[in-house]
């Protein structure tokens, strides 16, 4: 029946965007289908201002006009359904600061499900993500850089794309750093993660967020 079918809608509240308004505009989409249409909402919230350094995300400040933007479109986010988050941190915010029961907090997964052993060791640091500047991703190329000075074997691997808004972000930083010890791999397929993560040794993330 119509009346039982819902909507999820997954929401990069701060980076989906090409400006603060798009991103105003489409944080209200899940109220607006829930108010008009009566259609039960599920979000996944990958992220929240309110939990976030805006300062450190590359494309936002932490001015009063974003951070009131932030907190309106959050509560027009949990008041139109159930809302998940995939950080503690995120829940344990909106709960204090919103008042709100229900928050799902349910963890990222990884690709590793059914891997009875890991194989230790190894050479490979792995880095992957969608990268933008909040990734910092320069400091740990440089650290590789001068630890590669030292350890002859590693090898550093970089995955995934540059993020929309910083379409040339991984173009230049490959001109800069023409290590032949550094690989960049671009997106990677979901079914070829599981053999990425198996042949590293480790994985590295320096986020500043």
């Amino acid at each position: 029946p119509f009346q039982q079918r819902r909507i999820i809608d997954r929401i990069g509240l701060l980076s989906w965007g090409t400006s603060r308004v798009v991103n105003f505009a489409g944080g209200m989409t899940p109220f607006l289908t829930k108010s008009l249409a009566g259609l039960d909402v599920v979000i996944t919230l990958h992220n929240v201002g309110d939990g976030t350094n805006l300062d450190h995300v590359g494309f936002i400040n932490s001015s009063v006009a974003n951070r009131m933007g932030c907190f309106l479109v959050t509560n027009l986010l949990l008041r139109s359904g159930i809302t998940i988050v995939t950080l503690k941190q995120y829940a344990d915010v909106l709960r204090r600061k919103y008042r709100k029961s229900d928050i799902m907090w349910i963890p990222h997964g990884t690709p590793l499900a059914g891997v009875k052993k890991i194989k230790a060791g190894g050479n490979r640091i792995l880095a992957l993500g969608h990268w933008s500047k909040s990734k910092n991703l320069p400091l740990l190329l440089q650290a590789f850089v001068e630890l590669s000075e030292k350890r002859k074997d590693i090898e550093l691997i970089v995955a995934g794309d540059s993020h929309p808004k910083f379409p040339t972000y991984l173009e230049e930083l490959k001109k800069k750093y023409n290590h032949k010890r550094i690989r960049f791999l671009g997106y990677v397929p979901e079914d070829k993660l599981k053999h990425l993560f198996l042949n590293s040794a480790v994985v590295v993330l320096p986020y500043l967020t």
